[in-house]
This record gives C-alpha cells, structure tokens and sequence, in this order.
C-alpha cells in the first residue's frame, strides 16, 4: 500500500519540521466562548482538531519510509488518526482537517426585515419583537433572536430619563 501512495506523496509541498514539535499548542484553548461552554455543558465540548503541521509531519514520516503505527506512535497519536490522515492525502492530496461548523441561523433569511424592524422601532422588547415578526410569519423563539442580535452587535440597554430635575 505504501508504495502506491509514495507517488502521491510530494515532499516538496510539505515542509520539514523537527521531530520534537508534536503538538505544542495545536490543542491548547484559548477561546473565552469555549471555556463558557465548558462550564455549561460541565467540561463535555468537542476537542480541537490536530493542527495541519502535525498532520503534514505524519504524512512525511510515513512517506519516508515509516509504518503508519511507528509515525503515529512518533508524534504521540492515534494509529487510526495516523492512518486516515494518510488515506485522505492518497485520495485527495489534503492534509488540512475538514472545516468545523458553519451551521446559520434560519433569521439570516429575514436579517433584512428584522434588521429594519428594530431601526423603526428600537424601544420594543425582545419578547414585543418575537411578538411581531410572529405576526409577519417569521417564527422564532427568545435564544434565536438573542443570538441574532448578538451576532449583529445590537444590544437592548435599558435608557434614562435624562434632562428632569435632580436631587441636589
């Protein structure tokens, strides 16, 4: 199986790095929305996917002559990791990890609408604002339109009274 692969294996586009850099910080978190998951979802979240030099490292391990568990017992991974990331470079030539997320929310359809409902009248309340895009038969709950704003930078401070006498 190695040698159909070593055709595939260009070791000119994939650069050289030194043994010792496994994993430094490919899994490290530093996202603050990820450490607010780990304490809602009480620690349970998705690990990172490894980093694409350590991936490349494998691949180049393997293309020089290395059984897939020896690399994989190398850089300190799964043998199976080891031996999809080389079945993916042999079908595809990629080495970078699959895009993660990218799910949208159904009121980006009608961003514009709501967009335009909170310029008209920005008093209105999340629960008057579900209330009306209802009624616009645009269904939605509290958590969705929350997000949606956030994501928008639109935020609902509440607003003084300002210009009336003061206490002195």
């Amino acid at each position: 199986m190695r040698n159909s692969c070593a055709v595939h294996f260009a070791l000119a586009q994939l650069e050289r790095f030194p043994a010792d850099l496994n994993r430094q910080d490919s899994q490290k978190v530093t996202d603050k929305r990820v450490f607010a998951h780990l304490i809602l979802l009480g620690g349970r979240t998705m690990p990172k996917s490894y980093s694409g030099d350590l991936r490349e490292r494998v691949i180049e391990a393997v293309a020089a002559g290395a059984s897939r568990r020896e690399a994989a017992e190398r850089f300190e991974i799964s043998p199976s990791s080891a031996v999809r990331w080389i079945q993916c470079w042999c079908e595809t030539g990629r080495s970078a990890p699959k895009p993660r997320g990218g799910s949208t929310s159904p009121l980006e359809e009608h961003a514009a609408q709501i967009l335009a409902l909170v310029a008209e009248q920005p008093d209105l309340t999340l629960e008057e604002t579900i209330l009306v895009l209802r009624k616009r038969r645009i269904r939605t709950s509290l958590g969705s339109l929350w997000r949606f704003f956030d994501r928008h930078d639109i935020t609902f401070k509440k607003k003084y009274a300002s210009g009336g006498a003061t206490a002195r």
